[in-house]
């Protein structure tokens, strides 16, 4: 029951999609300038407000806080590369094998 759209329709929609893009890029890229004009304003220290959340999250970890010193460690470029395992049982061996040698056809 799906008719498809005349190719006048289809540009119409297009056009529509492509303002509605363009307006939530605008958006987004507006909100981010104001987070980043907050965290380089002058904090109450006198350092900008991103340096004293830094100097926070230190604190924090200095005093046990583990998943502070995870942020700062993961921000800091350091986070360890997670691995994946992945076993095989034995009868499901045997069928991976099948299916590789019918491929292999």
């Amino acid at each position: 029951n799906l008719i498809p759209p005349s190719a006048s329709e289809a540009r119409e929609r297009g056009a529509k999609g492509g303002k509605a893009s363009g307006e939530a890029r605008r958006e987004k890229k507006l909100f981010q300038q104001a987070v980043l004009a907050a965290l380089e304003a002058k904090g109450e220290s006198g350092n900008s407000v991103l340096v004293d959340m830094i100097a926070a999250q230190v604190k924090k970890a200095l005093k046990g806080d583990t998943r502070a010193f995870e942020v700062i460690r993961d921000t800091s470029g350091e986070k360890p590369a997670e691995k994946v395992e992945a076993q095989v049982k034995n009868d499901n061996a045997e069928l991976l094998k099948e299916f590789l040698d019918s491929k292999k056809k």
